[in-house]
């Protein structure tokens, strides 16, 4: 038997819940820790870290979506919250 289905057919209370961010909310705490990380480094090693950290990011939304959508037999929601918007705008519904 899968985890899933164990899991499912123990509790049917068990929801996903995806908060995906976008790279525009995420990016300045990447350049933050980029910095942190390499004070001393080029502007163009820094740049080089943040766009890995940038395809990254997209890579796991992408495989989360796939991976929900095509392989797990849990429900899920995936939420989208815009700049300034608060998490609990979209789960206190």
């Amino acid at each position: 038997m899968a985890a899933e289905s164990y899991f499912f057919s123990v509790s049917k209370s068990l929801d996903i819940l995806i908060i995906e961010r976008s790279w525009e909310w995420a990016k300045e705490n990447h350049i933050k820790e980029i910095d942190e990380l390499f004070p001393d480094a080029t502007s163009y090693y820094k740049r080089n870290q943040l766009l890995v950290r940038e395809e990254e990011h997209r890579q796991y939304y992408a495989h989360m979506k796939n991976y929900l959508e095509n392989i797990s037999t849990l429900p899920y929601q995936i939420i989208q919250p815009k700049l300034g918007e608060s998490v609990l705008d979209y789960i206190l519904v």
